[in-house]
């Protein structure tokens, strides 16, 4: 009886010594996550925060928020309701012009034939809600303005936030934009022999103006790059930053927590 009991207590003092390892390794192995968490995740971000990103660095931020939105259900989710909630109910736009209605322009026709031209890319639904999903993803659009110099008839169109890669401001006032550097990957259609045809990838750099930028001198050309004074940029960024010259993605401020959060119902996936 004597040896059952001292091989009792035998046994129940190595399991609160195993207890006991296994809790302190617990501790050290938190305490090596908290201290890696300070030293590689606010370290980086407070180096991150003294500058904008590199063009680099918004490509891969980018494509870490698209690829997101789209693979992971909470993210995707969180972006539909928020879209759904500020287009859901649609929008309507209407102008009304003061004074003499018999001698003044039929403003609300123009605004109204704007509106039409442009549904697809502009001001239809399904723009709308591409838009939202670019700020959510990209953090910036950029809507380009194509004016007809004959009838002055204006076709919006999208500048992929990837093909931006410069933005020039006033040397006097940073909030006054002047010009977007546009660099563009096309595909040529040419003539072949034997009168086939045939495609050629190219590089065409080019830059566009702010809209509202219109001064009384207007080059032709910035750096060797055309400016096409007929299609200004107008820029929309989300979450700006003082002194930066671009948006950060809404999207980035939830990637790591739905990863750990996959990461739990992973682990308790198993454990059940």
């Amino acid at each position: 009886m004597h040896g059952l009991a001292f091989a009792g207590r035998t046994d129940l003092a190595a399991l609160v010594a195993a207890e006991r390892e296994t809790n302190l390794l617990l501790t050290e192995g938190l305490a090596d996550l908290q201290l890696a968490l300070e030293d590689k995740g606010w370290e980086q971000l407070g180096r991150v925060t003294d500058a904008d990103f590199t063009p680099a660095g918004r490509k891969a931020l980018r494509r870490m928020c698209t690829t997101m939105g789209i693979a992971n259900p909470l993210i995707k989710r969180g972006v539909i309701v928020r879209t759904g909630y500020v287009w859901g109910q649609g929008v309507q736009i209407r102008a009304r012009a003061t004074g003499d209605q018999d001698s003044e322009q039929d403003v609300n026709a123009v605004v109204q034939a704007f509106l039409d031209d442009n549904e697809a890319t502009f001001s239809g639904d399904q723009a709308h809600e591409q838009h939202e999903r670019g700020l959510a993803f990209d953090g910036d659009v950029f809507w380009c303005a194509f004016t007809s110099p004959l009838t002055g008839q204006v076709q919006v169109r999208t500048a992929l936030p990837d093909e931006i890669e410069d933005i020039i401001f006033n040397p006097d006032d940073r909030d006054d934009p002047w010009f977007y550097v546009r660099r563009q990957r096309q595909v040529v259609v040419e003539k072949a022999p034997a009168g086939q045809t045939a495609t050629r990838p190219r590089e065409v750099t080019v830059v566009h103006p702010a809209l509202g930028y219109r001064p009384a001198t207007r080059p032709k050309s910035l750096n060797g790059a055309e400016i096409r004074w007929d299609a200004p940029i107008l820029h929309v960024k989300a979450n700006p930053v003082q002194g930066w010259k671009f948006g950060i993605p809404d999207v980035y401020a939830s990637v790591a927590w739905a990863r750990l959060y996959k990461d739990f119902l992973i682990d308790w996936a198993q454990l059940t």
